[in-house]
């Protein structure tokens, strides 16, 4: 497949470089920033400014690949910082330098009570397991009482989810 390559005028070019800031080993976009990565608008279209960067420096992006961060500096635009990718090699990368809290330091992500969108609490959670165990109670109205998908009664009578870990003796 060919790679179109964008062209930018002579004063896109030189209007990008100015609102880079070149003094420190990362060259910083000092433009606008959403998430924390640089961000303009030209012809009316959205675009990242460390993609431009690639553009303006090394050509058209492959479709399908994404434009990655050695430096670990979403707001860095140098081009000698950015290597191409396809997001399964971004999140490599991302897992290697220890940057997915999520399975490098699982102890610091909130899970049960303590995560913010949590509905039940661990004592919540042991008493579906108690009422469903009496078989009184189907998992669709365990799920209406607390007020929860018939899917995580499932999966905490199952003990996939909300698992007691004091009570585990292993």
């Amino acid at each position: 497949m060919i790679c179109i390559m964008k062209e930018y005028t002579k004063d896109f070019r030189k209007n990008f470089w100015s609102r880079v800031d070149k003094s420190k080993d990362c060259w910083l976009w000092t433009g606008a920033k959403i998430k924390g990565y640089g961000s303009l608008r030209y012809q009316q279209k959205h675009k990242y400014a460390h993609r431009v960067a690639w553009e303006l420096t090394k050509g058209a992006i492959p479709p399908n690949l994404v434009v990655c961060h050695h430096c670990d500096n979403p707001a860095c635009v140098r081009p000698s910082h950015l290597f191409i990718g396809t997001q399964a090699d971004n999140l490599k990368d991302m897992n290697a330098k220890g940057r997915n809290g999520a399975f490098t330091k699982p102890e610091c992500v909130p899970r049960g009570e303590n995560h913010c969108r949590a509905k039940l609490s661990q004592t919540k959670a042991d008493e579906i397991r108690s009422l469903y165990t009496q078989g009184n109670w189907s998992q669709r109205k365990l799920a209406q009482k607390y007020g929860v998908s018939q899917k995580l009664i499932y999966l905490i009578v199952n003990l996939k989810h909300w698992i007691d870990k004091s009570a585990d003796p292993n």
